[in-house]
């Protein structure tokens, strides 16, 4: 009995003691989150730089390791910011530099995306057990869907062997739909973009409507989305090549590697934009 009292007498560590000797660890803990947190803000300001950026070879090497960067920090905390720029980098990335290069690397690049984001409507209770929930889908929280509707559209682009992958193009057209209705100008329009490039290449058997593509690819091209050159580029991709419309083709082709890359917002999209036009324009043979 003796033992047992000296054991406790002299092991067990009074409460104000050991919470001194664990509030160090929670002051790490709540430092680190804080420090993920500020560096998110950081992250989520400094996009407009990325987007504003022209010269394609400095974009194309300095974003991977932000990519990786943000990773990194979400191995302390897996906020919403960092989930939503992760998904946007990461199928922004795939789209712009490695659908050319390697549709394998860039498909991995696209559900390293989709799984990010993925990860941010579920943490926000707008999607359960990969299920979306349309309903929740205000304004607001818009931009999360988009990104998510676009890495799935780009996986379709580019995997169109894929049964597990072709199988989204419905999810592809209610999301892109439900965009359109309560944010259409979102991205310059481009939930119009995604939704023309799906009628115009899913077959007619399957609900395709070329028709109606050209319907949405016209109201992506109004407003800002007409300085928005990737719309032009998915028009002549898609549309133009898949009903044979050369006139077409060549007319939105000139357009894009005609016009003037401004040093704005938009730089780097319609850089990469007029890039992939001139590499159209190159196998325009093979298309017609």
């Amino acid at each position: 009995m003796k033992k047992n009292k000296l054991l406790k007498r002299y092991f067990f560590i009074p409460y104000p003691l050991s919470l001194l000797l664990i509030l160090p660890l929670l002051f790490s803990c709540s430092m680190n989150r804080l420090a993920v947190s500020k560096t998110s803000e950081l992250i989520n300001n400094g996009m407009p730089a990325i987007f504003s950026e022209s010269d394609l070879d400095y974009a194309r090497e300095a974003i991977p390791p932000n990519l990786k960067f943000m990773e990194i920090l979400m191995g302390t905390e897996r906020n919403g910011s960092l989930l939503f720029n992760a998904s946007m980098g990461f199928c922004g990335y795939a789209f712009a530099f490695l659908e050319d290069s390697s549709e394998a690397r860039a498909t991995s690049f696209y559900l390293k995306g989709l799984a990010y984001s993925n990860e941010l409507l579920e943490k926000h209770g707008l999607m359960e057990k990969g299920i979306m929930k349309p309903e929740m889908i205000t304004r607001d929280n818009a931009p999360w869907l988009f990104w998510n509707t676009f890495c799935k559209s780009g996986l379709i682009n580019i995997n169109r062997d894929d049964p597990d992958i072709l199988s989204m193009m419905g999810e592809v057209r209610e999301q892109a739909s439900k965009i359109g209705e309560v944010y259409p100008g979102y991205f310059y329009n481009s939930s119009y973009n995604i939704l023309g490039s799906l009628e115009a290449t899913m077959p007619k058997v399957l609900g395709g409507n070329p028709e109606k593509a050209a319907v949405y690819f016209e109201k992506s091209l109004s407003g800002e989305g007409g300085t928005f050159l990737f719309n032009r580029l998915m028009y002549a991709k898609t549309y133009a090549v898949m009903t044979q419309d050369e006139a077409l083709f060549d007319r939105l082709i000139e357009e894009i590697t005609g016009s003037e890359i401004k040093k704005d917002d938009k730089a780097l999209f319609n850089g990469v934009a007029a890039e992939k036009a001139k590499k159209l324009k190159e196998k325009k043979d093979e298309l017609f």
